[in-house]
């Protein structure tokens, strides 16, 4: 096996970068990366003579999803609305370049999944300059669960967030 490392390069989804190389035509085994210094790693069979330097560097780490919640911050860091059956949780929900932590434009219908049976609208938001929002509740029933957003084209890296209705 030879490994071919790319100084001041990370790349966040290696699998990802792993299936480029591979549609590129390159005999790739693995791909990993490391954050303090930047650099990629790609372990090729012996028997492959390109260089992937190229490939690498042009790669584009996927932008990821971030939730934030309108409500203040509870016990244990979790954002927390009344159970009162009229309060909610007003998420925003951005698209950021991992690199930069920067908004990134974007026009993408997004998936809000709760872990629990809770109202979400829109449960399908679409993203607006890189933005959206989505209301959870409200809820009369007390407990904390899981909101998981994910692009269902597979493009953008899902986020997750605990809330809380207390």
């Amino acid at each position: 096996m030879k490994t071919a490392v790319i100084a001041n390069k990370r790349v966040y989804e290696t699998g990802r970068l792993k299936a480029a190389l591979g549609a590129a035509g390159f005999a790739v085994v693995n791909v990993a990366s490391r954050q303090t210094p930047p650099t990629t790693y790609v372990y090729l069979e012996d028997a492959e003579t390109k260089d992937p330097a190229a490939v690498v560097a042009a790669y584009q780490n996927p932008a990821k999803l971030e939730i934030v919640s309108n409500k203040p911050v509870g016990v244990g860091g979790v954002p927390e609305a009344q159970a009162n059956g009229s309060d909610t949780h007003v998420l925003t929900i951005k698209k950021v370049d991992r690199d930069t932590g920067q908004v990134v434009a974007g026009s993408e219908q997004l998936q809000v999944l709760p872990s629990q049976l809770v109202v979400v609208s829109p449960s399908k938001p679409t993203l607006s300059a890189g933005q959206a929002t989505a209301t959870i509740g409200p809820s009369a029933a007390v407990g904390e669960f899981v909101v998981k957003v994910c692009d269902p084209a597979g493009v953008l890296v899902e986020a997750s967030a605990r809330l809380r209705f207390a």
